[in-house]
């Protein structure tokens, strides 16, 4: 009878233990599930991160998961002057599409070389833009100037490069500068029509502008080139907004 008696009480003490414990962790779940919420949507809140590649980087972008990084687009260099394409960017084209990332395409720009030539190069490369495909950018800076040509000539090339990718492709290109090379050399007031990429590299709230662009302010902002990711040192921009403000920005690029 006294055996029976404590085998009894241990196990209503085993039945409340356990008991107490399904309540612990049903209490626990939802605060679980929101934490797991939280998670998830974080990465779409803020301000919208990117890189932009090249054959330089390699192959950096297969080693990149659109669902375990921050990053929501990449941009890729399709070509430069009248002849050159770059060697990755078929791949990286395509495969930054793949695995789900906003895409860019841009070209570097060539003071010299021919206008049209060098638009006709850059469209048959990237073939044709998808609604989805952030603007072309045309990358103009000192690296792609001949200090012999006079400034006028200099921004008129550029507007032309410009006025023809638009032409083509229906959509607002993208100039991809720094303030330095603006300030000199983009001081045509028609540039700023065209939406601004600045690389700034210092470590501010928001990066200086170049006179141009002062009143219309910025849509990228790249603001370090060291930045480190999947074993490769890249540019590292930020988009003006957050992911829903560059599908927007996208959207309304078009003609």
């Amino acid at each position: 009878m006294t055996k029976n008696y404590f085998s009894i009480i241990a196990l209503i003490c085993c039945t409340l233990l356990y008991s107490c414990a399904d309540e612990k962790k049903e209490n626990k779940t939802p605060k679980d599930t929101e934490k797991a919420v939280k998670k998830e949507t974080v990465k779409d809140t803020g301000p919208a991160f990117g890189i932009d590649i090249s054959a330089y980087q390699g192959d950096e972008v297969a080693m990149l998961n659109n669902e375990d990084t921050s990053l929501k687009f990449i941009i890729c260099k399709a070509t430069q002057g009248e002849t050159y394409v770059d060697p990755k960017f078929a791949y990286n084209w395509k495969t930054t599409q793949e695995k789900g990332f906003i895409r860019g395409a841009y070209h570097f720009f060539m003071s010299k070389d021919d206008p049209l030539k060098q638009a006709k190069l850059f469209v048959s490369t990237i073939e044709k833009l998808n609604p989805t495909d952030i603007p072309p950018i045309i990358d103009i800076e000192f690296e792609g100037i001949d200090t012999s040509q006079p400034v006028q000539d200099i921004q008129g090339n550029a507007l032309k490069l410009l006025q023809i990718i638009e032409s083509i492709l229906k959509v607002t290109p993208i100039i991809y500068t720094n303030n330095d090379f603006a300030n000199d050399y983009l001081v045509n007031p028609e540039f700023a029509r065209y939406p601004l990429w600045i690389a700034d590299y210092d470590s501010k709230k928001t990066p200086m502008l170049p006179k141009t662009w002062q009143e219309k302010g910025y849509v990228f902002w790249q603001k370090t080139d060291t930045y480190e990711l999947a074993d490769y040192k890249d540019d590292a921009d930020v988009f003006n907004g957050d992911v829903e403000s560059l599908k927007a920005f996208i959207k309304n690029s078009r003609k």
